[in-house]
């Protein structure tokens, strides 16, 4: 169970030929106002603090010079306060920099006339403020527009993908859909974040899993946070290891765009990859519908084979045709476009704006109505 990789990747270089331009320009808006792009995962760095520790080799103390010297049967170093025959705790260690600290401060303060102690504390007072202020800060815009712009610019880049050529403001159309889009990135966010903390391969992984939600809730803002990342879980099932594969294959793409100090990234590397990934959803899509694990309803929209109604049709991956090799052109098995090219809808996709019902039956068409009884109404 996979998704052709090669063959999505090969439509999205050529439908960044259409306008190459346009896709870099949406891409970089959405990350220069704190959105990402492709579902990115980044974990911070470690530090370690290592102190000092008792040797196991034995050695002799020079009494002359005062340093240790190997062969002594005592492993000590004269007037050494860190090998007292007294054990020392961490506190006590902590206790002896603090005592250390204060005699500089205080012979440095001698020194220059001056209250030292005093002008470091209110200096690293106002840079603990500073920082704190722009992490809050930082922060607060990741919540409130960065996860808007997310949601923006994967809906932008599906609907490039469908075969549309949205205008650059269509990026920032989350907005009219800013409560959703806020409310399901946070969460998605704080689950991952939360699995990350269990040694951060749990956290990789499920960020595949929610890797679907931006396109979820942009085709269908009326779900809560929690069955949007439902959806994508149940979109990505069996195929995480497709997605490793999926960005891993980017991994020389990357290391140019590093290279170059990002320039072959902007230019290049973040539109390809995220048109393409635009192209797995929807592939992930038609394979969660077809397999009976979602719905249309589920994104918010009617079967395409519905006559009655012109929802946004989203274009299936190249499954192949019916055994007999002719293309099914019904809703509910694969489809094979007679050209090997994308038709997009006849009408640019616009997100709903008000809450969708599925109907409570399958629907029917509307009786005719006559003015006589023999004769159809003109």
């Amino acid at each position: 169970m996979y998704f052709d990789r090669a063959r999505i990747k090969e439509a999205a270089k050529a439908a960044l030929k259409r306008s190459h331009w346009m896709v870099a320009l949406a891409v970089l808006i959405t990350y220069l106002l704190g959105g990402t792009i492709a579902g990115g995962w980044s974990t911070s760095g470690n530090f370690e603090i290592n102190l000092p520790s008792g040797s196991q080799d034995t050695g002799t103390v020079d009494p002359d010079v005062d340093i240790w010297a190997p062969g002594a049967d005592e492993d000590v170093w004269e007037d050494d306060p860190w090998t007292d025959e007294e054990e020392y705790t961490p506190s006590d260690i902590w206790k002896e920099l603090a005592a250390e600290w204060n005699a500089i401060m205080e012979a440095f303060s001698a020194q220059m006339g001056v209250d030292l102690r005093t002008g470091m504390s209110v200096f690293f007072g106002t840079l603990f403020a500073i920082m704190a202020f722009v992490f809050i800060t930082v922060l607060a815009l990741s919540i409130f527009v960065g996860n808007v712009m997310t949601v923006g610019g994967h809906g932008w880049l599906l609907r490039y993908w469908r075969g549309e050529t949205p205008t650059i403001g269509e990026v920032f159309a989350s907005f009219r859909i800013y409560k959703p889009s806020v409310l399901t990135m946070l969460l998605k966010n704080l689950y991952v974040f939360l699995w990350s903390l269990l040694f951060v391969i749990p956290g990789i992984i499920k960020s595949y899993a929610y890797s679907m939600v931006p396109y979820i809730i942009y085709e269908n803002p009326n779900l809560t946070a929690n069955q949007a990342i439902k959806m994508s879980k149940k979109m990505t099932d069996g195929y995480k290891g497709d997605l490793f594969v999926f960005y891993l294959s980017y991994f020389g793409w990357n290391l140019l765009s590093v290279i170059t100090a990002g320039i072959v990234g902007i230019l290049y590397v973040n539109p390809y990859i995220g048109v393409a990934h635009a192209g797995v959803y929807e592939d992930l899509k038609w394979r969660a519908i077809q397999s009976g694990r979602l719905t249309w309803e589920d994104f918010g929209q009617l079967p395409p084979s519905d006559p009655w109604t012109n929802p946004p049709m989203p274009y299936p991956p190249y499954d192949g045709g019916q055994p007999n090799g002719a293309p099914a052109n019904t809703y509910g098995a694969p489809y094979t476009p007679a050209v090997n090219t994308y038709t997009p809808p006849n009408t640019p996709y616009i997100p709903p704006n008000t809450p969708y019902a599925p109907p409570a039956q399958p629907q029917t068409p509307p009786t005719p109505q006559w003015s006589d009884p023999g004769t159809p109404q003109e």
